[in-house]
């Protein structure tokens, strides 16, 4: 768990929610019956897979992890890495039409404004390519250089949270991201997430956040002017 995670997980437990772990549990079957098999496959065959469906299974190929699991809810902290073209593409996909738990414009956007920060942070070794990578992707270019069939890591993410949020859709129950670029308002004014969680802020920005998790779980209800 990064600073920045297990800040939020602090945050949460500190205003009495209780925080466990734990990892999806994504079969095909389970995608079949919910109409999702088809587009799993049309996603990772367009992100360059070169197999017949992604692999399902546990790390280091399969979806990790969740960051943490909040009264029984997946919470997810997408951080620098997260946010790509491969990730945009995926976020495209028409099962998004129906997920109300993450800002899912903004994320699109994070993907086009914030690939230099991802470039930064995941544009060498593992974080760039791996053998269990290229097992699914094949071949990546040479280490910081964007250009086809791109980084095979960069694609192993993306098609991981892409199944991370199909697994909310199975379970019929939401998946809570929250990423480290969106705004925090609080009564002193507006903040970046993830540097209030990097540097520990005290203040009342963390109601703030508290209340977007109850929005984004389907608990409380949005605000008239669309925010949380």
């Amino acid at each position: 768990m990064t600073l920045r995670q297990d800040n939020l997980c602090r945050l949460f437990e500190s205003h009495g929610l209780r925080t466990s772990s734990g990892r999806p549990i994504i079969t095909a079957p389970a995608l079949a019956d919910h109409g999702l098999l088809g587009e799993v496959k049309r996603v990772f065959i367009a992100l360059g897979g070169s197999l017949e469906m992604p692999v399902l299974g546990p790390p280091p190929s399969g979806p990790g992890k969740w960051d943490m699991v909040v009264q029984d809810i997946p919470v997810e902290l997408d951080e620098e890495r997260h946010f790509n073209r491969y990730r945009r593409s995926t976020l495209k996909c028409p099962m998004y039409a129906g997920i109300r738990s993450f800002e899912l414009e903004n994320y699109r956007t994070y993907c086009i404004d914030r690939e230099p920060d991802c470039l930064r942070a995941a544009g060498w070794r593992g974080n760039w390519t791996n053998p269990s990578c290229e097992r699914q992707f094949g071949p990546s270019p040479p280490e910081r250089q964007l250009e086809e069939p791109g980084p095979a890591r960069w694609k192993q993410r993306a098609i991981n949270d892409y199944l991370k949020d199909a697994y909310g859709v199975i379970h019929e129950g939401p998946v809570v991201r929250f990423s480290i670029w969106e705004t925090v308002h609080s009564s002193t004014g507006e903040f970046v997430l993830g540097t209030l969680l990097k540097n520990g802020y005290k203040g009342d920005w963390t109601s703030a956040v508290l209340r977007t998790f109850e929005v984004r779980r389907g608990k409380t209800p949005a605000r008239a002017d669309g925010s949380a």
